[in-house]
């Protein structure tokens, strides 16, 4: 609920700036990379080294279209990979009489996010050329299920698919721009295959898995700023 609220304000930030004069809109494409991890029933969050067990590593596209100077909208595909190993005090699913206290999976996320810039940024002008900003979307995930293989579609309504982080851009020139970023990603409770569909699982029905993807990206300006101003 609180990660809700959050999103809500994140939103509400946005449709307040991009009342904001058009000016600096461009297009970028660009590259991402980074690492991942889980938290969920086999690895609950207890303390802030539990953000840092089980690392994987993640990457992918994005295509990004700057509204104005605090408004940007972007389109992530992201591949990643998961583990976790049980450290939970909940008994886990048996499989074949072998029980299921680690899990090892894949998946791909496909989400649409906005972002709010706390400077003005105009992608590629070199005096407006850097700030902080927060994100928050939705989106849809592909991914393994670690108990039976099956190749399962999530929804991504935001009940169970949520978005939301933090993050830093700077130009480099006027055609590139780097960035980092870290944002978590609320999903519902399958992703460790710990949940309840027929099977007899312990766990905590109402907590649900996360992921998070924290990295590097690198974007490619289409348009120039100086020929993207518009007239108030």
């Amino acid at each position: 609920m609180i990660m809700i609220k959050h999103a809500i304000v994140i939103v509400c930030f946005a449709v307040m700036a991009a009342q904001l004069p058009v000016r600096g809109q461009t297009f970028e494409a660009g590259v991402m990379a980074g690492t991942t991890f889980y938290l969920g029933d086999m690895q609950p969050y207890n303390t802030p080294a539990d953000l840092f067990n089980n690392i994987d590593y993640s990457g992918g596209i994005f295509f990004r279209y700057n509204l104005n100077e605090h408004i940007a909208f972007r389109s992530n595909l992201l591949y990643a990979q998961i583990q976790g190993i049980n450290t939970g005090p909940y008994d886990m699913p048996v499989q074949n009489g072998i029980i299921h206290d680690q899990f090892s999976t894949w998946l791909a996320e496909l989400s649409i996010l906005a972002e709010v810039n706390f400077f003005p940024y105009v992608a590629g002008d070199m005096e407006k050329r850097a700030t902080p900003f927060i994100f928050g979307g939705t989106g849809v995930m592909l991914f393994e299920d670690p108990l039976s293989g099956d190749q399962e579609i999530k929804p991504g309504y935001v009940p169970s698919k949520l978005v939301m982080g933090i993050g830093g851009k700077f130009n480099i020139s006027r055609r590139f721009s780097v960035g980092v970023e870290w944002g978590m990603r609320r999903t519902d409770d399958m992703l460790d295959g710990v949940y309840r569909d027929n099977r007899a699982v312990s766990g905590i029905p109402d907590d649900k898995d996360w992921y998070s993807f924290a990295g590097m990206t690198l974007s490619f300006k289409f348009q120039d700023p100086s020929g993207a101003i518009c007239p108030d």
